[in-house]
């Protein structure tokens, strides 16, 4: 179904995002650890400080997980359903672009428009993942310009 679809995507992508999330908050230069630390600050207003700071690549990691999630095709496929149909329940079944390319294109020879619109849309999802990593890799330099993190 697709709640199952996209609590399975969520599964594969926290790590993805996490990771990213983790390495931008061990990135903050020490000295600025040490300087909230030098003005006062508790445990919690430091960690709320650094999270303000990294507010960006949280974005970020989260911009780049959802990339990730849209061109991700087996997995999906294997649980959403395949059902052509149009629905707004998240416990009917239905389909993803990249699961009905994988599961149709064995067919497609058959049909006479229908390697060409499986073409269009591996295009689509490929234009999207373009323009939502290109988003995500964006913030994330704005984020290390801003904070003078040179990686």
């Amino acid at each position: 179904t697709l709640g199952t679809a996209g609590i399975l995507l969520g599964i594969m992508i926290t790590p993805y995002a996490a990771a990213m999330i983790r390495e931008a908050y061990s990135a903050i230069p020490l000295s600025y650890v040490e300087a909230m630390y030098s003005l006062g600050a508790t445990k919690l207003e430091a960690i709320r400080l650094r999270l303000g700071m990294i507010k960006p690549a949280i974005i970020a990691a989260l911009v780049l997980g959802f990339g990730r999630a849209v061109g991700e095709t087996v997995a999906v496929a294997l649980v959403v359903g395949n059902s052509l149909t149009l629905t707004l329940s998240l416990t009917s079944p239905g389909t993803t672009v990249a699961s009905l390319i994988a599961n149709m294109f064995a067919s497609a020879p058959y049909y006479t428009y229908m390697e060409s619109a499986l073409f269009a849309g591996g295009l689509a999802l490929f234009i999207i993942g373009l323009v939502v990593n290109s988003v995500g890799l964006l913030v994330i330099k704005k984020w290390e310009e801003r904070i003078g993190l040179h990686m």
